[in-house]
């Protein structure tokens, strides 16, 4: 299972909680699942890439009522 595919079944499993603690925030999870919280996507994307670095966390918007899920993918891409 790729790594992506790893933080969102952690997410769908423990949305409720994430949802609720993080109300109105983008959180970044990593490989380790450790959860971070921002008021601003720009600057949970920016933590996110120099803490853990592309393709190793992935952003959640939690700013719904948990019903709609905005997933944004941090993968590198690599030229042909």
């Amino acid at each position: 299972m790729c790594t992506l595919q790893k933080h969102y079944n952690y997410y769908q499993k423990n949305k409720k909680m994430l949802n609720d603690k993080f109300a109105n925030q983008y959180i970044v999870i990593s490989d380790n699942f450790e959860i971070s919280g921002f008021d601003d996507r720009l600057e949970a994307y920016t933590f996110g890439t120099l803490t853990y670095g592309l393709g190793h966390f992935m952003l959640q918007d939690c700013r719904n009522d948990g019903m709609t899920v905005n997933t944004y993918s941090s993968t590198p891409y690599k030229a042909i």
